[in-house]
């Protein structure tokens, strides 16, 4: 921006509010302090409003030359922001000569004018920074750097702009007839109130934040063992780890040495917030133990320095991380399968107490001598209190491991089904025996992921656990395993099956047969995490796994044999089976049976949801059906939504965006249904938000 102009914007201004103010001294109280606030900001939203923002957007049609896809997008907004300056240019005129014509409804209609477009501009500039507009394909840095810049200076201007806006909104808001008479008494009155709440709620959550740290310091007081009963303390591989023996007695004060790690943390003891950190992880190892696979916490101690240490049982075998990195899985299975076993019991004990780790990793499980894992760091662990349930505060440290719906611009709340993911991850370090997108930094992990890249197990892999795998790695989080499936399928894996031939692991790269493959895989995909799973046979559930393993894989002849084999005892087979017909996957297309089948799999209240959006589907383009029938279609849809399905939403969205069904027209509505659906992964909503400038 040509910052002498907008200085001699501002100054203009400023003699021509003076100007006003002389010419209008008996004007109303309001108006004056709206005045002086205008003057306390620099007159920064006035200048804006003089045009002088232009300049920006001339530079980004300069530099949109190298990016074709933003062009027209910048040419777009220096119209608009030409005529809204203009408009705002001749109120900024009347303005000089009569100071009331701040009470014009025109004069706020040009800020909120001006503050679309500043938003839009805004929107166009991160894009073009984060490179979504072609801006790699001349590779020049400095462009990016200067586009952040721009950003910047944008949103900067929109705040100011805003508060412009809340200014006219405050002059609005005045009652005409006390602008002379009870403006100085009552507003004085009105404001030594509003100061007295807010500083007696500032009072109060200071007198909670003390309470908060009092209960803190006693919790690490009720464990704390003086560094004293330590003995042979020795550093243990790395400068914040230290092997120690430590003397007690067991409940007949019988002298006992006990081998324990202690795990020096950057918390202070002459630090009350990282006390009160180091108390949370406390918390959660006090709440949590006992526990086969969870980290047991014997105390803390006072490091020298005043650093605080944990006091941990001893795992000798170290963290899972450098175990695999040492080869000492030598790829036996029958290990492989206990350390998987033991982590997602220990997730699942989490789970079970309301709590969702967020950091599952490798280097977050330690091995003990018998090579049981245990759970460890709870630092980044919080328990939101109106739900029980634990929430995220950033993602870095954990990209490799991270959920997709984390990834996102507009990141999800962190849940259980996020830590069934980073246990997939692991569980491909387990398998693989290699660190997750290896060789990889973290920008380009950032950059693959968001790409749709994922990590492929090894062609050998036992299809037994490709499938547990690719359950848990599900990129919609409804349809991931639970915990307790984990556990099913682990343990019910036969020797032989780990030595055997494993199907053909499917590219997940690849397009083909993407509609037929977005389908769920399992009946638990269709019902929320508050319902109970489709209760079926032991040998159908079997039939049932073996199934959807082909399916998977994309063996679709084995896979239609085997859901034709238990059509009548699982909806989910049927729901199946009539996808099969609609696509014409190794069946003849067929879309009356196709209807059939779906409908025998949606019938009574505990019907296939998916099987019910597919209808749905069915009865808005009469495929498969004697006649269109939208009433219909938005029925259908509407239950799939009920049921958490991700296409029902995104299907309902795009009713209430066009009115079918006897649904009028609801943008609202239709955004909401269909971000829904985006954050769940559904591309066909991820493409109508974008085309509807939705993901900006």
């Amino acid at each position: 921006m040509n910052s002498n102009i907008l200085d001699a914007g501002a100054m203009s201004v400023d003699i021509g509010i003076a100007g006003v103010q002389d010419a209008h001294s008996s004007l109303p109280k309001y108006i004056e302090v709206a005045l002086e606030v205008g003057k306390i900001i620099n007159h920064a939203a006035i200048a804006v409003l003089t045009g002088n923002i232009a300049f920006i957007v001339e530079d980004i049609v300069s530099y949109a030359v190298a990016a074709k896809h933003c062009k027209s997008e910048c040419r777009r907004l220096a119209e608009q922001i030409k005529m809204s300056s203009e408009s705002a240019k001749d109120l900024l005129e009347q303005l000089e000569k009569d100071a009331k014509e701040i009470e014009n409804k025109s004069f706020i209609s040009a800020l909120k004018s001006f503050a679309i477009v500043l938003e839009d501009a805004r929107s166009v500039i991160k894009q073009h920074a984060e490179g979504r507009y072609g801006l790699k394909i001349f590779h020049a840095k400095k462009f990016a750097l200067e586009f952040l810049s721009m950003e910047e200076r944008l949103d900067q201007a929109c705040q100011r702009l805003n508060f412009a806006i809340n200014i006219r909104h405050y002059v609005d808001s005045q009652e005409i007839v006390d602008r002379q008479n009870s403006w100085r008494e009552e507003d004085r009155k009105a404001f030594e109130e509003i100061n007295n709440s807010v500083k007696e709620a500032l009072d109060e959550l200071k007198r909670n934040d003390t309470s908060k740290s009092a209960v803190s310091e006693t919790l690490l007081d009720d464990v704390r063992i003086p560094f004293s009963q330590f003995t042979d303390v020795r550093k243990f591989k790395t400068d914040r780890m230290r092997l120690a023996v430590y003397n007690t007695a067991d409940e007949e004060r019988n002298l006992k040495n006990v081998e324990v790690i202690i795990k020096v943390t950057l918390a202070r003891e002459s630090n009350i917030d990282h006390k009160r950190r180091l108390a949370q992880e406390v918390f959660y190892l006090q709440r949590l133990a006992p526990s086969a696979n969870i980290i047991n916490l014997i105390g803390i101690t006072s490091m020298r320095g005043g650093y605080m240490g944990l006091v941990l049982e001893y795992c000798s075998n170290g963290d899972l991380k450098t175990f695999i990195a040492n080869q000492k899985l030598h790829a036996d299975w029958g290990l492989k399968r206990a350390i998987a076993l033991g982590i997602v019991q220990g997730i699942a004990y989490l789970h079970e107490a309301g709590i969702v780790h967020k950091t599952i990793c490798s280097e977050n499980i330690l091995l003990d001598k018998c090579c049981e894992p245990k759970i460890t760091n709870f630092r980044k662990a919080r328990l939101d209190e109106a739900t029980t349930q634990l929430q995220i505060n950033t993602f870095e440290e954990q990209m490799r491991w991270d959920a997709p719906e984390r990834l996102q611009d507009d990141a999800a709340k962190f849940t259980k089904a996020c830590d069934v993911f980073s246990f997939g991850i692991v569980l491909y370090e387990i398998v693989a025996e290699k660190y997750p997108w290896a060789g990889y930094s973290l920008d380009d992990v950032y950059t693959a992921r968001r790409e749709g890249k994922t990590l492929e197990l090894p062609p050998s892999t036992p299809s037994v656990v490709s499938v547990i795998y690719t359950m848990c790695t599900e990129t919609i989080p409804t349809r991931r395993f639970k915990t307790k499936q984990i556990i099913e399928h682990l343990e019910n894996i036969r020797p032989e099956e780990l030595d055997s031939t494993p199907s053909a692991v499917p590219d997940s790269s690849s397009d083909a047969l993407s509609v037929l493959n977005r389908l769920p895989t399992l009946s638990i995909s269709t019902i929320n995490a508050d319902e109970e799973e489709e209760i079926v046979a032991p040998n159908v559930r079997e039939i049932l796994t073996r199934a959807n393993a082909c399916h998977t894989s994309q063996q679709y002849k084995e896979a239609f044999d085997l859901f034709m084999s238990i059509s009548n005892e699982s909806r989910e087979a049927m729901f199946r089976i009539g996808s099969y017909y609609f696509f014409g996957k190794h069946v003849t297309s067929d879309r009356v049976k196709a209807r059939e089948y779906l409908e025998r799999a949606a019938e009574g209240e505990d019907g296939n949801g998916d099987a019910i959006d597919m209808l749905g589907y069915m009865y808005l383009t009469g495929e498969g059906m004697p006649t269109k029938d939208r009433v219909k279609a938005v029925e259908c849809f509407k239950k799939a939504v009920e049921m958490e399905i991700p296409h029902g939403m995104y299907h309902l969205g795009v009713c209430y965006m066009k009115g079918v069904g006897k649904l009028k027209k609801n943008e609202p509505r239709a955004k909401e249904l269909i971000m829904r659906a985006v954050k769940l992964g559904v591309e066909e909503a991820v493409k109508f938000a974008h085309s509807q400038h939705w993901d900006s």
